[in-house]
């Protein structure tokens, strides 16, 4: 994503009624939207979560429900206020745009008042691949060469989808949302320790894996919806209607060529 500032501001959307208005920044497909509560609203359900709190938590010295409310703010009063916080920022992200995931709040009071900085992608906005000005390199290779490097001719094709996999990665570094890159890791993690792996000394590069995993997940689905291709071989679809747009440059792989792609 550039560094640049958010070049547009617009005001013409907002997460929820409670939030009053809000001011949207975009760039490109990336939209930040400011939602203020004010203290006087988060004090108030601050307070109505700790009411409901002291029904169930036993202190002695108090009966349930008698426990005063400057008792609970004093014992539970942090947890309560970091509660709140996290069902505005749901209640926030819950009312994206439709076609948009949001990829992070970020909370910050002043003067009291709770403002969340509400990052979203909203995915129409990508811009469509231009693959009419790419070159991909499709390998080709005599039988025998392929037999005797033992490779099968599906490698050569996993080359050049690697190729469009690689551009689309590079052309949309959108923002992406942490717990489903979090989730992806782990995936890599346990796949990676159930393999007899050492994962201490390959951690450090699993989390780019993860992130390009997900980044190109979210592409490759909107480009099928754009293009309505569905079904278990949307993901094949995507590619073969990319490569058909590339120009295509065929190479002659010699042997130790193949062997290096083993």
């Amino acid at each position: 994503m550039s560094t640049e500032p958010l070049l547009k501001v617009i005001d013409d959307f907002a997460p929820a009624a409670l939030f009053g208005e809000t001011a949207v920044a975009v760039q490109g497909p990336v939209r930040q939207y400011m939602v203020s509560i004010s203290a006087g609203e988060l004090k108030e359900r601050v307070a109505e979560h700790l009411t409901k709190l002291g029904l169930k938590v036993r202190l002695p010295g108090f009966r349930p429900g008698k426990i005063p409310m400057k008792i609970l703010e004093e014992r539970y009063g942090a947890a309560a206020r970091s509660e709140i916080v996290k069902r505005f920022a749901s209640e926030a992200a819950a009312k994206a745009p439709q076609g948009s995931f949001i990829a992070s709040i970020d909370a910050s009071e002043k003067a009291g008042d709770l403002e969340l900085q509400v990052t979203a992608v909203h995915l129409p906005d990508l811009p469509d691949p231009d693959f009419s000005q790419i070159t991909l390199l499709r390998f080709t290779a005599s039988e025998s060469d392929l037999e005797e490097a033992d490779v099968a001719g599906d490698s050569l094709v996993a080359h050049l989808k690697q190729q469009v996999l690689d551009h689309l990665e590079k052309s949309y570094p959108f923002p992406l949302p942490g717990g489903l890159v979090d989730r992806e890791f782990n995936a890599i993690l346990q796949a990676a320790r159930a393999d007899g792996e050492d994962v201490e000394e390959s951690m450090a590069a699993f989390r780019p894996i993860a992130e390009r995993r997900v980044r190109l997940g979210i592409v490759i689905a909107e480009l099928a919806r754009r293009q309505q291709l569905t079904g278990p071989q949307m993901e094949e679809r995507v590619m073969e209607w990319l490569i058909s747009i590339a120009r295509i440059e065929e190479q002659v792989v010699t042997l130790e060529e193949l062997q290096e792609l083993t």
